[in-house]
């Protein structure tokens, strides 16, 4: 169930690194015209090989982005690459610097480069995020009176020890595809089927052949349900869970509320106005919770109805594998381990998120510590302004800027890391808290996201394809579960046979073509409604931007 978003940011992670190099050296080039290649590398503290590595698109992005900088980099810039610096943090090891790039001028300009479209402000280990966490708490005790509220003690352990205990150094299956593969099985092999149904027959008071469907101007309109309706149902249980990808508050919205009897009586054209719905008008069957997997563990586990191989074990995984390692019942005992640290996971996640709504302001110096890295390198607490201060390995690691900028190049922001900051204290709330590592190590990563106001197009185009997926996987699926006595009757002839595999396919691109057809038409119609609401209102929402000077003449772009 590989959604959208993830082909889209699936990229080479080096070419963050050329980039910075390209803005570096764009940068410094403009600022010296007439330095050669080599004095220009030199300034900026840059490998001639490397740069060499770096292709002409990423290039002309840095050129874009440098054009655009003016003076905000002082004299000349520097790459950081790797750092020297040390860390204050007790539990963390990485001393990787904050600022990507920074001024040759004394503490002047440490800029912390993002990409436009989404990107981590941190994504850390149990160490890193509890010196994160550490820090950020002693800049907000040093610049409020105010104390922490209860509750300290209980996000430090989550922090600490929970995510530490769910650490693995052996762990064979990867954890998207583990997940992924746990996820279609319960969708469309597992007894939830049966469990559904069960359900349903208790509901006699309610239409369980319909659904209600509520639009944001508060209107419910009465659906059919479809028989693969009930597969986008079954997969929001599991994004609650944290069991695949998706927004849990988003997943509930998509668990079907069933109307009664009486409320289909007064539907004017399947339509009632939310206001006149009152909370017996409607039912939905018992939530899908963690204490209900356990008999779909042992399902799981015992009916060997489970596809085990290469999908879920990374080649590279296999040098030091034993066959005990890849036994068909270690890679499920695996997989089941891997979806109860996911939903565990949303647990710790749903209370740091309360710990932090009680401590609004402790957030501002979390994110803060996160963007800058001020007490990991510096180690003391921060005053109420960014750090300009020193040019030492360990000053020049402190960002005190945050550089946006375009994926085609051009700068898309450029702020103050301090003010930021504290106008941004609510990405905590969407903290990231996953199972994630590389080759056979894995653990707990607590990330917090940078606000990327240009993706409610992509967003909405990603749930379109997730949805629509989900119904063709289905079909395909229920394609390949053939009644034995029509396959006795197939393999009669060769001819037969033949024909049957002709329609086969024949009827697999007809449900492609159906995939992308729905797909087409349903984002068709958020395009015309966005359009119908104005020009920049339908530029905003697409992420698209335009400069330009407009006279009585003529008008240029």
């Amino acid at each position: 169930m590989k959604t959208f978003s993830r082909f889209l940011t699936e990229a080479d992670t080096g070419d963050a690194t050329k980039t910075e190099m390209a803005i570096v050296y764009s940068y410094n080039k403009i600022k010296n015209p007439k330095a050669s290649e080599e004095d220009i590398l030199k300034m900026g503290k840059m490998d001639k090989k490397k740069w060499a590595g770096v292709a002409k698109n990423i290039r002309d992005v840095g050129r874009k982005t440098a054009e655009e900088m003016g003076n905000d980099g002082g004299s000349s810039l520097i790459h950081a690459g790797s750092s020297s610096a040390k860390t204050h943090y007790l539990g963390g090891s990485d001393t990787t610097s904050k600022a990507d790039l920074y001024s040759s001028d004394k503490g002047q300009f440490r800029y912390s480069l993002k990409a436009g479209g989404g990107a981590q402000l941190m994504s850390a280990k149990s160490g890193e995020a509890v010196g994160v966490f550490n820090y950020g708490l002693k800049h907000f005790l040093q610049n409020n009176k105010k104390s922490v509220v209860d509750g300290l003690d209980g996000a430090i352990g989550i922090l600490k020890d929970e995510m530490g205990a769910a650490a693995r150094s052996k762990l064979f299956v990867e954890v998207g595809k583990a997940k992924e593969n746990f996820g279609d099985w319960y969708i469309l092999k597992s007894h939830r089927h049966d469990d559904i149904e069960v359900e349903l027959n208790k509901l006699s008071k309610f239409d369980t052949q319909h659904y209600l469907e509520i639009d944001k101007k508060g209107i419910y309109t009465v659906r059919e349900i479809q028989s693969d309706d009930w597969y986008i149902h079954m997969k929001a249980e599991l994004q609650i869970l944290n069991i695949v990808p998706g927004n849990a508050t988003k997943a509930k919205e998509k668990l079907f509320k069933f109307p009664s009897k009486d409320l289909m009586k007064k539907l004017v054209k399947n339509k009632i106005k939310a206001s006149d719905v009152k909370n017996n008008d409607f039912t939905q069957i018992k939530p899908f919770l963690k204490k209900h997997l356990s008999s779909y563990y042992k399902e799981f586990q015992e009916l060997g109805n489970a596809k085990i191989g290469d999908v879920e074990v990374s080649q590279r995984n296999l040098k030091n594998a034993t066959p005990a390692d890849l036994s068909k019942t270690n890679l499920r005992k695996q997989i089941i381990d891997v979806i109860q640290i996911s939903v565990e996971a949303q647990t710790w996640k749903e209370e740091l998120v309360k710990f932090f709504s009680n401590n609004e302001e402790l957030k501002k110096w979390v994110v803060y510590e996160a963007a800058s890295g001020y007490g990991k390198f510096i180690g003391e607490a921060s005053p109420k302004s960014s750090y300009t201060k020193g040019s030492g390995d360990s000053d020049n690691a402190v960002a005190n800027k945050l550089l946006v900028f375009s994926p085609t190049g051009g700068v898309a922001a450029n702020k103050d890391v301090f003010d930021w900051s504290m106008k941004n204290g609510n990405l905590i709330n969407d903290m990231d808290i996953s199972f994630k590592g590389s080759g056979t190590s894995k653990y707990i990563k607590f990330g917090i996201p940078t606000k990327d106001e240009n993706t409610k197009a992509i967003s909405i185009l990603d749930n379109i394809i997730d949805n629509e997926y989900i119904r063709l996987e289905a079909e395909i699926y229920h394609l390949s579960q053939l009644d034995e006595g029509f396959m006795d009757f197939v393999k009669g002839t060769f001819n037969k046979a033949k024909d049957f595999a002709s329609a086969a396919a024949d009827k697999l691109k007809e449900l492609v073509a159906k995939f992308y057809e729905s797909v087409i038409k349903t984002f068709i119609e958020f395009v015309k409604k966005w359009i119908a609401k104005g020009f920049d209102f339908f530029m905003d929402i697409m992420g698209l931007k335009v400069d330009g000077n407009v006279s009585m003449s003529d008008a240029t772009f």
